[in-house]
Parts: structure tokens; C-alpha cells; sequence
């Protein structure tokens, strides 16, 4: 059960992006998008949402969230020391500093 997942430094994502499956105290449609856990301590959503403009991350966060899944997956085939495989935030500030070089036009 996924009740929390954070990324940061992930292609396109580079600072911490959260999404959190914690039910807030808003009580419209609780009854239909809302199940106790912890003996009613703890309320989490059933399902939730990304939305944005185009071109803000989503479809990036939704592939970390599979990227941390194939790592749980492929977990007992790995050992200490291996590497990861992931891609960094593609603009950091060496990238920027070259994008925003007018040097060469």
C-alpha cells in the first residue's frame, strides 16, 4: 500500500515533488473515496489525481513511481554496490549554463 511516495532529481523533476494518499479533513465524499486503516487512526485516499499544465512533470512522476516499483521488484536479484539506474534532472546548472550560453550563435 503506497501512502507516501517523494521524488527529487529525476529527469525532468528536480525539486522534492510529494504525493501524499492521506485524507485531509475535508468531509465531502468521504464516505465514497476514503478507508480507515489503524483502527480508524489513520484515513487514506482510494484513489487520487495528478493534474497540471502540459509540460509540468506528470507523466515523470508517474515513471519514478514505476522506477521505484522495478527496484522493489528487482530487488532480491541485486547486491550492495550496484549501480542504480536512473536518469538525473536533465537541467543542472552546468546544462543551464551552457543552454543559456549565447557564445556560439
Amino acid at each position: 500500500m503506497l501512502i507516501q511516495f517523494s521524488v527529487t532529481n529525476y529527469k525532468s523533476i528536480k525539486n522534492t515533488l510529494t504525493l501524499d494518499m492521506s485524507a485531509t479533513a475535508f468531509k465531502e465524499h468521504k464516505n465514497k473515496n476514503i478507508f480507515p486503516v489503524l483502527r480508524g487512526k489513520l484515513d487514506l485516499l482510494k484513489s487520487a489525481c495528478i493534474y497540471g499544465p502540459n509540460a509540468s512533470g506528470k507523466s515523470n512522476f508517474i515513471r519514478a513511481i514505476r522506477c521505484a516499483r522495478d527496484m522493489v521488484l528487482r530487488s532480491a536479484s541485486t547486491q550492495a554496490g550496484d549501480p542504480i539506474l536512473v536518469i538525473n534532472f536533465k537541467l543542472r546548472n552546468i546544462h543551464i549554463k551552457n543552454f543559456l550560453s549565447f557564445e556560439d550563435v
